[in-house]
């Protein structure tokens, strides 16, 4: 529950690819530094690790997160049991 926002810019493996920022419905703030890990035909995996000034309700362990097409949108899915293994469309915002 919340909003999601994501920004991403290019990147190789092994960099930087962009910043997730999730804010829960009482305004709780969480950040997470995604490093492309991987890209394939259909999605870009990567690794979402804690922002270092993050309060301490936030879940700093590394965990993937999968980003692919889903028509105009973006499909964010994150593989992390402690928070609840998170999925979102995200659409475009300019």
């Amino acid at each position: 529950m919340g909003t999601f926002r994501l920004t991403v810019h290019r990147a190789g493996v092994g960099e930087e690819l962009g910043r997730m920022r999730q804010t829960d419905q009482i305004g709780g703030v969480c950040n997470d530094v995604l490093t492309l890990k991987k890209v394939t035909k259909t999605e870009l995996v990567t690794t979402s690790v804690g922002a270092e000034s993050n309060h301490a309700g936030c879940d700093p362990a590394p965990h993937t997160v999968r980003l692919s097409l889903a028509g105009d949108d973006l499909k964010y899915a994150a593989e992390s049991e402690a928070e609840g293994n998170p999925t979102a469309r995200l659409s475009r915002v300019r």
